[in-house]
Formats: C-alpha cells, structure tokens, sequence
C-alpha cells in the first residue's frame, strides 16, 4: 500500500538511526556485522534514499498531507482504503469502534478530505495502493 519510503520517513521520524528494507542485499558484508557496525551511525538503504530525499527537500506546501498522519492514523488510513469497516478495524487493531471513528475523523480532516471515498481517490493519486 506504501512505498518503502513512506515507512523510513515514518521509522526516521519516531527516532529510528536508519532504514533497511527487506530487499537490500549486502554485497560482501555479512548482515549482522553490518548492521552491528551501522548501530553508532544513521544507515538508509540506497534504494530508499532517492524517495526519502525528494520527500523531505520539499517545501512545506508540496508535503503531501498523508505525510503528516501518526502510526495509528496512517494504519487506519490503509484499512479505510481497502474498504475495511470501522468495525473490523477496530477488531483488527484491538481499539474500540469509538477509537477508529475518532482517528478516522483527524485524518480525514488532517487531510482535508469529506469521506472514506475522497480517501481511496487521495491514495490512488499519491500511489499509495496497488503494492
């Protein structure tokens, strides 16, 4: 539903030191000394680097809005836009129904958008469904 971007963005925004994605292939390093040795210093996956860049060398009005979302906004953003229910979310992510209508409400308005349809419309935009 995401780029790999959009999870280091998020990961380096919580105080994560770097990003690896499942698909970086240590060429000559073995994965644990690697990781080990990046431990003291910030490390993200040439792969993601490109997107992270764009992304924060932007100005502050082309930051797209789903950007802003927290962790839990942006999981309910992704369910609402596969069509999941308030209510199955709230099962899935073990909240109230209350919880996710109240979160469901902040991103929408966070985003400036009316409802669930304007949701699926923003993430086929933005690319943010089809992975």
């Amino acid at each position: 539903m995401h780029e790999d971007c959009e999870y280091a963005a998020r990961a380096l925004r919580s105080g994560a030191s770097g990003y690896m994605n499942k698909g970086f292939h240590l060429r000559g390093f073995e994965c644990r000394g690697s990781v080990e040795s990046r431990a003291a210093e910030a490390f993200v996956s040439p792969s993601v680097s490109e997107g992270l860049m764009l992304r924060f060398t932007r100005s502050d009005s082309e930051t797209p809005p789903h950007t802003t979302l927290s962790h839990r906004e942006f999981r309910i953003f992704e369910l609402l836009v596969q069509c999941q229910t308030t209510t199955r979310i709230a099962r899935e992510l073990s909240l109230s129904v209350k919880t996710v209508s109240t979160h469901k409400t902040r991103l929408l308005k966070k985003m400036g958008l009316q409802h669930q349809g304007e949701l699926v419309r923003y993430a086929i935009e933005h690319k943010l469904v089809g992975h």
